[in-house]
């Protein structure tokens, strides 16, 4: 009503993420009232959010300005844990998790930063996620470190346990045992 009717802005979709309120996501979708196809910076209400967005305190605009919605939003479910908008998006809604690459990290080096074991096991699922298991960071200072290499840097060793066994490495792109792994 508030927004049809009333012509009040609808919620921010990222704090709808980051609130887990993905019914009202899904329904600001359904009724074209968000895009999930366009680029971030030709959506009003995410683009005012890649001025402040941060990786790991690293600026991130010139990486996430060229995402989809739907992109952008996967790496907030990702940032704030929410599993059920993660896997909305991907399986209903069709958004590419396989190429989805921001500042040198993939969604598998992401879930091992923030130690998102729930939203890698569900990855895990996925049948095209060969390819981002054992792919190297390409993000300074984690330059060439595998997602669980990243998980313990982290203190994440639950994390990187669960990677291990899904099959990646526990060598790092020299092929060296690095830190706490294979001790």
């Amino acid at each position: 009503y508030l927004v049809m009717d009333l012509d009040m802005l609808p919620p921010d979709p990222v704090d709808l993420v980051r609130w887990r309120r993905d019914g009202v996501l899904r329904w600001l979708v359904d009724q074209s009232i968000f895009s999930l196809d366009i680029p971030c910076s030709a959506d009003p209400y995410i683009a005012r959010r890649l001025k402040a967005f941060t990786i790991f305190g690293d600026k991130a605009l010139h990486a996430t300005a060229f995402l989809s919605v739907g992109e952008f939003l996967l790496l907030a479910c990702i940032e704030f844990d929410d599993l059920q908008t993660f896997d909305w998006l991907i399986r209903e809604q069709g958004v590419s998790y396989e190429s989805l690459v921001c500042n040198g990290l993939n969604v598998v080096h992401l879930c091992a930063l923030y130690g998102r074991i729930e939203i890698f096991l569900w990855l895990r699922t996925m049948e095209k996620i060969g390819p981002l298991l054992n792919a190297p960071c390409e993000r300074k200072p984690w330059n060439k470190l595998y997602a669980c290499h990243l998980a313990v840097l982290r203190g994440f060793v639950s994390v990187a346990d669960v990677q291990l066994s899904a099959g990646l490495s526990e060598c790092d792109y020299h092929r060296e045992i690095r830190g706490a792994i294979g001790a």
